[in-house]
């Protein structure tokens, strides 16, 4: 039986995920149904899909501050690579243009005669005009 989800229990899931903790651990801790949360997001309930999306672009800002902690206080090099590169991943797939890895496209033309030749032709058209 589902159960009808609070305005209240709303904004205390949407506080969880903002202080860094996953939807799923945020639900379980307030006794919702996670899958009752998903559907008011996809059904856009009171424009919740929007503050879902902000609230999990917070998410990713703090995850992505826990990485220096995580190299400041790491016992284990393994297991705090295993914790950074996981944060990473998140941030830059929440937040591509603040944590996503930068392309850089380098583009190399060779502008042949011909275009030189063809550009040259249409000028003299232009003129003979």
């Amino acid at each position: 039986m589902r159960t009808k989800i609070t305005n209240e229990q709303i904004t205390a899931v949407l506080g969880g995920i903002e202080s860094g903790l996953g939807l799923r651990t945020v639900c379980r801790d307030l006794g919702i149904e996670e899958a009752g949360f998903r559907r008011l997001v996809t059904n856009d309930h009171e424009g919740l899909a929007s503050r879902y999306a902000h609230a999990r672009e917070v998410r990713a800002d703090v995850i992505a501050e826990e990485i220096i902690d995580i190299a400041d206080t790491a016992e284990d090099a393994n297991i705090a690579r295993l914790q950074i590169d996981a944060r990473k991943w998140y941030a830059g797939k929440v937040r591509p243009k603040v944590y996503g890895d930068k392309i850089q496209q380098d583009v190399t033309m060779d502008v042949s005669d011909k275009l030189a030749e063809r550009l040259d032709a249409a000028k003299a058209r232009l003129n003979d005009a």
